[in-house]
């Protein structure tokens, strides 16, 4: 009983994991791609980056209503 236990905590803990790492690469890829989006768009650097800053803080508004919908309705079954 203790064993599995351990391993669902495990999983849940790598689950966890690469949600959070997949949240931050979603956030930080598209600094990779500003130089080539500065020259085919035809715009400065400046203005990029502020669709990169709207974006992240749309991002990050959004997070937080979910969790706080997630607090209070809690973990509902599908079916």
């Amino acid at each position: 009983m203790a064993t599995t236990k351990s391993t669902k905590q495990w999983i849940a803990l790598a689950a966890m994991g690469l949600g959070v790492f997949m949240g931050l690469l979603d956030v930080t890829v598209v600094n990779v791609a500003l130089p080539t989006m500065v020259t085919d768009f035809k715009t400065t650097f400046t203005d990029l980056q502020w669709v990169l800053n709207a974006y992240t803080l749309v991002y990050a508004v959004s997070l937080m209503i979910m969790s706080k919908l997630g607090d209070m309705y809690g973990r509902k079954k599908f079916s």
